[in-house]
């Protein structure tokens, strides 16, 4: 309130009107030097069609600066006519795999913090959408490893590739567990987790309508991981899953339709129920 007075008495009502943010008068202390302005606007005259990305890698040391300075300096000066070229980021591509097991991503979570002791590792079926999830006190290669035979053992298809980021638990000892389980082992490139889309949606599920509805952070982890088992039995044989490829069956019929297709055998063991079960 006093420093409103103060205003209007220096300034009148004009006083009052909102303020340009940042230092008023003088040159702030983090602006760029002025030869290195007249670098860059420069070589942003040389090389019109770059965007600041490229431009950022063509300054020399002593003119190096970020690429978001480089936009700046162009939007202080406005020499050129037309914008600088930004990257743009292509559409993402929608797919699904052809059969159960053909590819699973697997991830890890941490549900209530990275210091609660309590670390979810999960996957989920890219056909079928069937997700296995348990959780661990520990986030290395050994919990990794112990949760990829926790699937291979309950798994109800055969699973031929596996897809994981490039966290430290999914290493060396993880990619040879996979390769004696004769599974092929996929290590997506760096900050790209859209190769790994299916199970980063399946974290929002999971922590909106699992962990925060029906498990405590403080339970013991036996307790935990046995309501997370009856969580993922809905989730995997009760819920109508709408993405690509489910049209609204569960991922139980999803597996079920597509070892149909995979093996005659089992389409002859099951002969008397196909028509009731398709």
């Amino acid at each position: 309130m006093y420093s409103w007075m103060t205003r209007y008495r220096e300034n009148g009502i004009d006083g009052l009107l909102p303020q340009k943010t940042g230092p008023k008068k003088g040159t702030p202390w983090n602006r760029t030097p002025k030869e290195t302005e007249v670098f860059v606007l420069d070589l942003i005259e040389k090389f019109p069609d770059e965007n600041i990305y490229d431009l950022a890698e063509r300054l020399p040391k002593n003119h190096c600066v970020h690429p978001a300075t480089i936009w700046r300096i162009w939007q202080r000066y406005n020499r050129p006519q037309e914008p600088l070229k930004r990257i743009t980021r292509p559409k993402p591509q929608l797919y699904v795999k052809d059969e159960a097991g053909e590819e699973m991503q697997f991830d890890t979570s941490f549900p209530w913090g990275n210091r609660s002791g309590r670390i979810c590792f999960d996957t989920v079926d890219d056909h079928s959408r069937f997700a296995f999830a348990k959780l661990f006190s520990r986030c290395d290669q050994d919990c990794a490893i112990a949760f990829l035979h926790h699937v291979i053992n309950h798994a109800p298809f055969i699973i031929r590739r596996i897809r994981t980021d490039c966290g430290r638990e999914f290493s060396t000892r993880f990619s040879l567990a996979c390769t004696l389980a004769s599974i092929e082992y996929i290590r997506n490139e760096p900050y790209h987790p859209e190769h790994n889309g299916k199970v980063e949606k399946f974290h929002d599920q999971l922590k909106y309508k699992g962990f925060y509805v029906y498990l405590h952070p403080k339970d013991p982890m036996e307790r935990q991981n046995l309501h997370l088992r009856q969580w993922l039995d809905w989730y995997n044989y009760h819920k109508k899953h709408s993405g690509l490829g489910m049209n609204r069956r569960t991922p139980a019929e999803v597996v079920f339709q597509s070892l149909l297709r995979q093996s005659s055998c089992v389409k002859v063991m099951l002969q008397p129920n196909i028509t009731g079960l398709l």
